[in-house]
């Protein structure tokens, strides 16, 4: 058995024992997902994820607003989660390896300015701190006689798919949020 001390990754052997008491559905609050629909007791619904919109224009807030005007259906339920991540090195590497192939100095420059963001994450720097910031958008519906899941779920596959396109016209890209 490998020690797993000083380092930030926890063990295969951790994580295996974590899973067999605790399931993804307990963490995350949801029962099942299928078909892209996380369902819970009472709801069942969709996640997308966004960067936040900079630049909101009069064009954008129509779109927005429209959301609530005239795109969801009613006991609709849409929460809006900004988040703020300070894992951003995949994010900054991302970034900085297509410049380490385009000579010494754009290699260089790349590479500090990467550290820097990075110390900035880590929260070297006071009062200063890096994140990469997400937007969850989440929708729900209530779970009812009224209406069959299939039915529902219908339903819920086709605002998510309106609500990405209203999203894109308001120059904010979504994609869907899967376990």
């Amino acid at each position: 058995q490998e020690s797993n001390e000083g380092s930030p990754f926890i063990s295969l052997e951790t994580q295996r024992a974590f899973f067999k008491t605790y399931s993804l559905k307990d963490l995350f609050g949801y029962e099942s997902y299928f078909n892209g629909i996380y369902v819970n007791q009472t709801t069942a619904g969709f996640i997308l994820e966004s960067m936040p919109l900079v630049g909101f224009t009069m064009e954008s807030h129509r779109s927005i607003s429209s959301i609530f005007k005239s795109i969801l259906p009613e006991n609709s339920n849409i929460q809006f989660l900004l988040m703020a991540d300070p894992h951003i090195g995949d994010i900054l590497e991302y970034w900085a390896d297509p410049r380490h192939h385009n000579g010494s100095m754009m290699s260089k420059i790349a590479s500090e300015r990467a550290a820097h963001f990075k110390r900035l994450a880590n929260q070297e720097v006071k009062d200063l701190s890096a994140r990469s910031f997400r937007i969850l958008i989440s929708v729900t519906r209530p779970l009812g006689e009224e209406v069959s899941f299939q039915t529902l779920s219908q339903e819920l596959i086709e605002l998510k798919e309106r609500l990405t396109v209203l999203f894109s016209m308001a120059h904010m890209s979504t994609y869907s949020l899967e376990p």
